[in-house]
């Protein structure tokens, strides 16, 4: 997760830290990078605003 949460912020992305805590890592995440992509945990949030 930390490598897709390194390439977002390279590219001018934004995540909050609340969605990094471990406890909060399987629950639904926003994420913005040139729009706001959601998922139903931080990695598929990540991975959404990558492709």
């Amino acid at each position: 997760i930390q490598e897709l949460v390194n390439l977002l912020r390279g590219k001018g992305g934004r995540i909050n830290k609340y969605y990094l805590q471990d406890w909060n890592k399987n629950k639904h995440a926003i994420v913005f990078l040139n729009g706001w992509f959601g998922g139903k945990n931080i990695r598929e949030a990540l991975l959404k605003a990558l492709t």
